[in-house]
C-alpha cells in the first residue's frame, strides 16, 4: 500500500492531466484523468491521511468536475456551430450559379 504522500503526488500528476486534457478537449483523455483521480481519491480514503484533507480533496473533484462539465458543454456547442457552418459552405459550394439562380426565382 503506497504511503499517503506517495498517493498525494499521484492525484496532483492525475489533476494536471485533467486540465491539460480538458483544454485540449480531449474527452479519452479526460476519461483516463478522472478515472486516475478517481483510484488515488479511493486509495487515499484508505490510508491514514488527515480526514479534512480528504475532504477538501473531495471538494475540490467535485469542483473540477462542474468546472468540466461547463467546458465539455461549451466544447459540444462550439462544436454544433462549426457542424451548421460546414453545412452552409457545403451546401453553397455544391450551388452552381445557374442552380442557385433557379433556386431563387
Amino acid at each position: 500500500m503506497p504511503a499517503a504522500s506517495e498517493i498525494l503526488v499521484s492525484l496532483c500528476d492525475a489533476t494536471r492531466a485533467l486540465e491539460l486534457a480538458a483544454e485540449r478537449g480531449d474527452l479519452d483523455a479526460v476519461a483516463r484523468a478522472m478515472t486516475e483521480r478517481a483510484r488515488c481519491l479511493a486509495e487515499l480514503g484508505s490510508v491514514e491521511a488527515p480526514q479534512e484533507l480528504v475532504r477538501q480533496l473531495l471538494a475540490s473533484d467535485a469542483r473540477t468536475r462542474a468546472a468540466l462539465q461547463t467546458q465539455m458543454r461549451s466544447l459540444g456547442e462550439e462544436l454544433s456551430r462549426v457542424r451548421d457552418a460546414r453545412s452552409i459552405a457545403d451546401h453553397f459550394s455544391a450551388a452552381t450559379p445557374a442552380r442557385f439562380f433557379n433556386e431563387r426565382i
